[in-house]
C-alpha cells in the first residue's frame, strides 16, 4: 500500500485505512473521535459512549 500517511491514535495510518472502528465508514479528513483508544465517527462515537455509560451504570446498581 502506498501514498501520504498520517498519524492518529497513536499510530501511522494511510488515509483508505483510517475508518470507524463501529461502522467502517472511511473518516474523511481525518477527523474523529477516540473512545477506548479507537477512532470512531460523530454517530458512532455516541453510540460506544452510551453503551460504556450503560455498562458502568448496570456494574454500579
Amino acid at each position: 500500500m502506498f501514498g501520504a500517511m498520517f498519524f492518529a491514535v497513536n499510530k501511522y495510518w494511510h488515509a483508505q485505512c483510517f475508518q470507524c472502528d463501529w461502522c467502517g465508514k472511511p473518516l474523511v479528513g481525518g477527523k474523529h473521535y477516540v473512545v477506548d483508544n479507537l477512532p470512531y465517527d460523530l454517530e458512532c462515537h455516541w453510540v460506544k459512549r452510551l453503551a460504556i455509560q450503560k455498562e458502568q451504570q448496570e456494574q454500579e446498581g
